[in-house]
């Protein structure tokens, strides 16, 4: 299922001057996409159907209505822009910000306010392609957490080569693999989906983590300087994926309005996972 966001429709608007939005039946549209395109006095059509913006607010919009059939939708150039650029799948790489700069109204970049910008401001940065916000906003700053985990994980992986835990080193890069893909599902607007992190689902993670001692074989863990370097790594890795999920909420919760479920619980699943590498460890699950 895709995801048609503000910032998707803002760019469609601002960049290629839609005043209709394509979006399939099964997208799922924000509250903010909706009040945005009824800011805007934009027509939204879902599977060519037009869709009151008032309907079934923060969730997918039902079809409603008698079938019309859907009018084309055009740039400002006048090429035709496809019902898929709704869910902006030009951005299903990260290109460069000179490739990125697409011309709005003569503009090199726009801000999500609608500014322009020749040159990109030293105090602003990409959210994506040519769109351009402030480096504390809440999605970069989680972004930066993302990227701080990354590096933390390659980190401890190297010291697990060191201590020939080779099974460790395998675990941490598949952990490092579930980091990478999530954030990239955050740029690019899609779907986290339901992913198994160490080969272990939802349910199976939650048992082992609540359970470790009929998993195991060993209770919960009180963090020590007795169980070694790595394990103490391993905690703060721990405690940083607990940072990067707070740095989440703060970026896709705004009172009572929550986007990106799939990431927020994505991200308390990647906590979960590391306390297991934990447990691991300790019990001697990763001892040649």
């Amino acid at each position: 299922m895709m995801i048609l966001s503000e910032d998707a429709v803002r760019q469609l608007h601002l960049r290629h001057g839609l005043t209709v939005i394509n979006a399939d039946k099964d997208a799922y549209i924000t509250q903010q996409a909706k009040d945005y395109i009824r800011e805007k006095n934009l027509t939204l059509l879902v599977d060519g159907t037009p869709v009151d913006c008032e309907i079934a607010p923060g969730v997918p919009c039902p079809r409603g209505g008698n079938s019309v059939k859907a009018p084309a939708s055009y740039g400002k150039e006048g090429q035709e822009i496809s019902p898929s650029c709704a869910h902006l799948r030009e951005n299903r790489a990260i290109r460069p910000a000179a490739q990125a700069a697409a011309q709005s109204q003569g503009h090199t970049y726009v801000g999500l306010d609608g500014s322009f910008y020749e040159e990109k401001p030293e105090h602003m940065t990409h959210l994506y392609a040519n769109v351009l916000v402030a480096k504390n906003h809440p999605r970069i700053l989680f972004r930066g957490k993302m990227d701080s985990l990354e590096a933390m994980i390659i980190e401890l992986q190297v010291l697990a080569q060191q201590e020939r835990k080779e099974k460790l080193v395998g675990d941490l890069g598949e952990v490092l693999s579930y980091v990478r893909q999530t954030l990239s599902c955050e740029v690019k607007n899609q779907e986290l989906g339901d992913k198994t992190i160490l080969g272990l689902d939802e349910t199976a993670l939650r048992q082992m983590s609540h359970h470790p001692k009929e998993q195991l074989g060993i209770g919960h863990l009180l963090p020590d300087y007795t169980l070694g370097a790595l394990c103490a790594k391993l905690n703060s890795l721990r405690t940083q994926s607990r940072e990067a999920e707070i740095a989440a909420v703060n970026a896709f919760c705004t009172g009572e309005n929550i986007q990106r479920e799939d990431i927020l619980q994505g991200m308390n699943r990647l906590s979960s996972a590391i306390y297991i590498l934990m447990l691991r460890l300790a019990s001697g699950y990763y001892e040649n």
